[in-house]
């Protein structure tokens, strides 16, 4: 953000700044919805939304206080515990997984189309703030080895997670358990689902692997958090003037209270935020 004021300018690259910024509390606003259910599933909907919000906003907002190497440090081995139990979630719900055929067409060739340029929207928005969380590297690190490590982590992670969710979508198809499930607690309730009708001890331990699967949105929100007063005091030069945990402070509670505002819209709210975030991101990914 301080680097593409060479580029636009002071005052137009205070207002990319402003717009990541935007981005930030919106990405928190969204994992922390999207954890929020998996935590009402995981309480049996006995907790209130809004205090599931406001638990996971609260955990990372406390963590990005911590600094800069406690946040290396939670990100760098959280997703070694994640994965596994990503794992244990798909073999669970494989049996109840349905291959639904996808017509063709120019209509769908359009829908797929659109979708992948979504998805290139929600992954590019990791380049504006990814300085932020490469300031202490050394000097002569390899370009090749950096990119290639951060390209195939991206990409791994976001083509498994969406295989995941989207093979789990497939068994609410004619299903009225997991139909049920998902219009309670969303993907939470999908979650739970898995692990149904399998006895009381799987059962338990569904509720294990939700609670950790709860603590990954916290991993994911984490940098927004963090990296939301950086570029806030990237807008212009008064904003330097603010002490950056003021910006961060005042983020947090943008972020839960529009969480907890939305939290019976969360489908629609993402994908209106992720659309918006492949309008805006592409061309600017580009022009980068």
């Amino acid at each position: 953000m301080t680097l593409s004021r060479y580029a636009f300018g002071l005052i137009p690259g205070g207002f990319l700044a402003f717009i990541n910024v935007l981005t930030c509390i919106g990405w928190s606003m969204v994992n922390t919805m999207a954890g929020a259910e998996v935590f009402y599933s995981l309480t049996d909907t006995k907790c209130p939304l809004a205090v599931c919000i406001l638990i996971l906003a609260i955990g990372s907002f406390v963590i990005s206080f911590l600094g800069y190497k406690w946040i290396h440090l939670y990100e760098r081995y959280s997703w070694l515990v994640m994965y596994p139990f990503f794992a244990i979630l798909a073999g669970f719900g494989a049996s109840h997984m349905q291959n639904l055929p996808m017509g063709s067409g120019k209509t769908e060739m359009a829908d797929v189309m659109s979708f992948g340029a979504t998805c290139l929207g929600y992954a590019v928005t990791w380049g504006p703030f990814s300085a932020d969380y490469s300031v202490y590297m050394k000097e002569d690190m390899s370009v090749a080895r950096l990119f290639n490590w951060t390209y195939v982590s991206l990409v791994s992670a976001q083509i498994l997670i969406m295989w995941l969710g989207a093979a789990f979508m497939t068994c609410v198809a004619g299903n009225a358990d997991w139909q049920a499930a998902f219009d309670t607690a969303g993907a939470g309730g999908l979650m739970n689902e898995a692990f149904q009708g399998h006895g009381a001890g799987v059962n338990g331990f569904g509720k294990f692997v939700q609670l950790v699967l709860v603590l990954s949105t916290i991993a994911v929100t984490i940098p927004n958090v963090y990296s939301m007063g950086l570029s806030m005091q990237n807008v212009g030069l008064w904003a330097i003037k603010v002490p950056r945990f003021i910006w961060t402070t005042i983020g947090f509670i943008i972020f839960t209270v529009a969480a907890i505002a939305g939290r019976e819209h969360f489908a629609s709210i993402l994908e209106n935020f992720l659309n918006c975030l492949a309008y805006w991101y592409n061309p600017v990914s580009r022009l980068g």
